[in-house]
């Protein structure tokens, strides 16, 4: 189980870096990697619950990963996004 935190948590980590990293550009350059892999661990858990059942082998256990890491990592930057437009319109009025 510690295993399962700790590869969920650096998926997570390589997920916010990229949208730090591109904070300013354009907002669908800034979210892909995240959703792309939100959407990769999605597609990956449907593909093995159909084709083995789930039975526990690696691949499952990585779109786990993959899919818990991508999406907080999309929760916590729009929040991030949220919370600063929100900021730049109090100030604002």
């Amino acid at each position: 189980m510690q295993n399962f935190f700790m590869y969920a948590g650096v998926i997570f980590i390589i997920m916010l870096s990229w949208t730090i990293i591109f904070r300013k550009r354009r907002f669908i350059i800034r979210y892909l990697a995240p959703i792309l892999g939100a959407l990769t661990g999605i597609t990956l858990i449907g593909l093995s619950l159909f084709q083995n059942n789930w039975d526990g082998t690696g691949l499952d256990y990585f779109a786990a990963y993959l899919f818990i890491g991508s999406a907080i990592a999309i929760l916590i930057s729009a929040l991030a996004q949220v919370m600063a437009d929100l900021k730049n319109d109090y100030h604002a009025s």
